[in-house]
């Protein structure tokens, strides 16, 4: 037998069949091209050396320089709708600016709505308080996106220096240890002009009474931030009453537009002080009932030496003015 006969021999026996060889071949074949295309397809590390800058006047941010504004989109403005990709454009930064004061809340569930919707359907729900130095209302999504794919998005929005900002962050579960270190340069570089990121607030109590002033006045949202920023400070050392009379007025903006939202933080405030009360010059229709709805989720609690039963995670105000959709690539 020569040696072509050996080797259709050897053949045949390794794999009971030339057929049969060429179905192994052919499933080897195709693992080291999924292999090499998983490569291939793979997001890289990020440019950190040259980084693009943009500087509008009015807010600026770094990307990383591998990554691409998408001056081509449709909705593309350079001062009120950008879209930064990734470098294999499955992952995305979207920031939409409003020229005007809108509640981040309805903007951020606006977004979460729509995207719920047409881009992850089903997604798993998460809130979240504070993006880059800003506080405001924000959510993060998890789940499966349209293209079935396990991605996770990020929905967040805050007023600042007179202006509403959304930002939209996404990207597959199989990109995330790449890109969020991009998505990180660009939260972390976010700057607002004329706007102090993050206030701090040098007294809870002075917090709170500047707050109420601003309720007093209609301007919500600039309430809504100041409280969020009194929170943060709260969570490190509070006292009560100061803590009570925070989260008592940021509910009571809350029920304006959100129920759920108004009752999460009443929840909150009823888990470390069972024994607060709406104020009455705060009691609003809508306030009252997502207090009560509150009270009804809170088990009676005994008080052992003083103390009450242990504070439960926050939750941040719910969600803003649309955003059109955006295809995850």
């Amino acid at each position: 037998m020569n040696h072509r006969g050996l080797l259709v021999l050897f053949l045949t026996l390794s794999c009971g069949s030339l057929s049969g060889c060429a179905i192994i071949g052919a499933q080897i074949g195709g693992a080291i091209g999924r292999s090499i295309g998983e490569k291939i397809r793979e997001e890289p590390p990020i440019d950190k050396q040259s980084t693009v800058d943009v500087n509008r006047g009015a807010f600026a941010f770094t990307f990383p320089g591998n990554w691409k504004m998408d001056v081509k989109a449709e909705s593309f403005d350079p001062d009120h709708h950008l879209v930064v990709r990734t470098y294999k454009q499955r992952g995305f930064e979207l920031l939409t600016i409003y020229d005007s004061v809108l509640d981040p809340a309805i903007v951020a569930r606006t977004n979460l709505e729509m995207h719920r919707e047409k881009t992850m359907p089903g997604a798993t729900v998460t809130v979240f308080g504070t993006w880059g130095g800003f506080h405001g209302a924000g959510a993060t999504l998890t789940g499966t996106d349209i293209d079935g794919r396990s991605s996770k998005m990020r929905i967040f929005s805050f007023v600042a220096a007179g202006r509403t900002y959304a930002v939209v962050e996404f990207a597959p579960m199989g990109d995330r240890k790449k890109v969020n270190e991009g998505f990180g340069m660009i939260e972390s570089s976010f700057r607002v002009a004329g706007f102090n990121a993050a206030p701090a607030v040098a007294s809870v109590r002075e917090g709170n009474v500047e707050a109420r002033k601003l309720y007093l006045a209609g301007q919500y949202p600039s309430a809504v931030t100041l409280l969020l920023a009194v929170q943060a400070t709260c969570r490190k050392a509070c006292d009560r009453a100061d803590r009570s009379a925070a989260w008592m007025l940021l509910g009571t903006i809350q029920a304006r537009h959100s129920r759920d939202a108004a009752t999460k933080t009443f929840l909150e405030l009823l888990k470390t002080d069972p024994a607060a009360t709406l104020e009455p010059t705060l009691a609003t229709p809508q306030a009252s009932a997502a207090f009560a709805a509150a009270q009804a989720q809170v088990p009676p609690v005994r008080a052992i030496s003083g103390e009450v039963a242990a504070e439960s995670p926050a939750a941040p105000p719910a969600p803003p003015s649309p955003i059109p959709p955006t295809a995850a690539k």
